[in-house]
Formats: C-alpha cells, structure tokens, sequence
C-alpha cells in the first residue's frame, strides 16, 4: 500500500515530475484512455482477485491483484507510450507465473513485482525522454 500512494504521488502530485515527462497537455483521447484505465483496474481486480476472497487465499488474491494491475498498464500505452507494453507483458508474466509455480513461495513474485515496476520506473524518471504524439492520435481525439 505505501508502494502505491508513493508511487501516486510521484506521477500525479509531483509538478516536477510531470514538467519532465510531459510533452505538453493530454489530448482528449489519452485523458479517455487514462479513465478506462484506472476504472479497468478496478474491474479486472474484482474479476480476477475478488473470486479468492470467500476462502482468503491471500497469495491468489495478490497474485490476481498483480495480474489485474498487468493488464491494465497494456491502456495506458495510449497515454505513456511503449513503456506500458513492457511493464504491462513482465507484471503479466510474473502474476501467472505465481498462479502456476505454486511450489515457488509468494515472497519471490511479489519481488519481482515490485522490482520490475520499480525499475520500469526508475527508468522513466531519469533516462526516457517525453514522446511526440503520432498524427493518428492527434486526429482520433
């Protein structure tokens, strides 16, 4: 949970950070892709985690957490670029990798979690550069 609000405020409070990766205002369209991205979230984490509730299956639960959180970076690729893709395919992998290796203890894919996203990050933070909208989203918004 601290992970998350540090990671909230890093990317949406911190004006300095968003001076640095911004390439200008959203367009209409990312600011739709963004919504369907967070709603998404919370969608997929009920559809996917929520069934693991009734018998607290805590490692099934955080593993359907990651997955969901996978998969929902794969819409804000419209919004931030192909960095999305890659946080988006590793935070996959490494939930289903968690839901089959049930001999692997859960300390090791919430690691990974963490430290994939952390490196994604990180990465973003200090050496990408803000990306030029193509013409075609320019159009569609």
């Amino acid at each position: 949970m601290i992970g998350y609000f540090i990671g909230f405020y890093i990317s949406f409070l911190n004006a300095r950070v968003q001076r640095r990766l911004a390439e200008g205002p959203s367009t209409p369209f990312q600011d739709r892709m963004g919504n369907m991205g967070v709603i998404s979230l919370f969608v997929l984490m009920f559809l996917i985690a929520g069934p693991f509730f009734p018998s607290l299956d805590r490692r099934m639960i955080w593993l359907g957490t990651f997955l969901a959180t996978g998969i929902h970076f794969f819409l804000f690729y419209y919004v931030h670029g192909k960095s999305m893709l890659v946080i988006g395919s590793m935070g996959t992998v490494i939930a289903i990798a968690g839901m089959v290796l049930e001999s692997i203890p859960f300390f090791y894919f919430g690691m990974a979690d963490g430290l994939a996203k952390l490196g994604v990050g990180l990465y973003l933070l200090f050496y990408s550069k803000p990306s030029r909208q193509s013409r075609a989203h320019q159009l569609s918004a």
